[in-house]
């Protein structure tokens, strides 16, 4: 029986979570030419490996298939020892901002890059921006403001993790397994 349940447990515990890796590739400077990073499950995570060169903004979409929690974070590896990235998101093409996040400082391997942590998206299509801080991006938050004249080059790994939200039936049926094992254990011991 302990063995039945920790393959259960196992099991339940590795589905959905996927890792998808991805390297940018242009033109993807405008919300209309934006990258598409594919539908994701929650449980799902992806990693774009990008380059921002002078002046460049680079866009990703991506897709939900069901509510979940979202983080997303840019780490720069190397190039312009003063990067500022800033990353933004917002629902699909660009239409309603969600976040735009700055550190407020150069990063090149400081830890001091732009992280979105935990937000929850219910299903559906998103736009992702990075970029060289922009005064104009963080003040409107809108998506024609997301741009940076900034001429320097720097690498960065775009990071996602998206983490499934049980629904109130998964609690129920978890909660009626747990009975039904109490159950069984008090019989045999009776």
């Amino acid at each position: 029986m302990k063995l039945i349940a920790a393959a259960l447990l196992s099991a339940l515990m590795s589905v959905g979570h996927v890792a998808h890796a991805a390297s940018e590739s242009e033109a993807n400077d405008t919300p209309g030419t934006a990258q598409d990073l594919g539908p994701y499950a929650p449980g799902a995570s992806f990693t774009v490996t990008g380059s921002r060169t002078g002046g460049d903004v680079d866009f990703f979409s991506f897709s939900l298939t069901a509510a979940g929690q979202v983080s997303l974070a840019v780490v720069t590896t190397s190039g312009f020892v003063g990067a500022d990235p800033i990353l933004g998101l917002w629902t699909s093409g660009g239409a309603t901002p969600l976040q735009v996040e700055d550190t407020g400082g150069a990063n090149l391997d400081n830890g001091d890059d732009p992280v979105i942590a935990s937000m929850y998206l219910d299903a559906g299509s998103y736009l992702i921006g990075v970029t060289h801080f922009s005064g104009d991006a963080l003040a409107t938050g809108q998506v024609g403001d997301f741009s940076s004249s900034d001429p320097n080059a720097w690498n960065y790994n775009l990071q996602v993790q998206t983490t499934p939200v049980p629904e109130p039936e998964t609690f129920a049926l978890f909660l009626a397994g747990l009975g039904t094992l109490a159950l069984m254990r008090r019989r045999r011991s009776s």
